[in-house]
């Protein structure tokens, strides 16, 4: 026998071999592929056990490790849009108009010597100095003439306010009423000065008329007036 005819028969046998090797081998990788497939699943939503065979506690296990995923995966479901607290501004306060209150019907007839007049009267005579005592004797901060003092107290306290403020009230209505008498007409804030800061029966002489007044007179009965008007008081 030749060599050439010993050596053919070998050949298929090799190839035989090796084709059942690919094919032994083709078919484990798919079966590990499969079996891989099969036992999970990987996906955008998680991973997923499929085909596993259950054992204790298994099916718990996996609901929980698939709840765990989706939470981690699945998009969140989109929120209510929460409004901005509303602010409510209470309404802009409308300004009240404050009518300016009109003097009192008395205000320019002193029946009474008031707090305000009181004030004026000392601040004019001795700037509300309680020991004061004038040219001619007059004594307290308003200035009275002591024979004048002794028709409503007996008291010598001239320096002492509550007495002189008593006094001086006492006299301005007693002036009040002799104008009044005289004249048919309630006396007004430079009237009852200028009885105040005259001898009795000046202003009488001068028939009651402030331009027949001494201009010192006049001007201080003005000064008297307008303090009492803007109420320092």
């Amino acid at each position: 026998m030749r060599r050439s005819e010993r050596i053919l028969p070998t050949v298929p046998a090799t190839l035989a071999g090796a084709a059942v090797v690919f094919v032994l081998f083709t078919l484990c990788v798919l079966w590990t592929v499969r079996i891989n497939h099969s036992e999970r699943t990987v996906g955008q939503q998680g991973v997923f056990a499929k085909n596993v065979a259950a054992g204790p506690g298994m099916a718990e296990s996996v609901r929980a490790a698939c709840s765990l995923r989706s939470l981690q995966f699945l998009p969140q479901a989109p929120q209510p849009a929460v409004s901005a607290p509303i602010i409510r501004m209470a309404p802009a306060a409308v300004p009240k108009v404050v009518a300016q209150s009109l003097p009192p019907d008395d205000f320019h007839k002193p029946a009474v010597l008031d707090s305000r007049r009181l004030y004026a009267l000392g601040a004019i005579e001795t700037g509300n100095n309680d020991n004061e005592i004038g040219q001619r004797g007059e004594v307290s901060r308003y200035q009275i003439m002591p024979s004048v003092w002794k028709h409503y107290s007996q008291s010598s306290y001239y320096d002492n306010p509550q007495v002189s403020r008593t006094v001086a009230q006492q006299h301005w209505s007693s002036l009040r009423a002799s104008f009044k008498k005289k004249t048919g007409r309630e006396p007004d804030n430079f009237d009852m000065y200028v009885m105040w800061n005259t001898c009795y029966g000046y202003y009488a002489s001068r028939g009651f008329q402030p331009a027949h007044l001494d201009p010192v007179v006049r001007d201080r009965a003005q000064r008297f007036v307008n303090l009492v008007e803007r109420g320092e008081s």
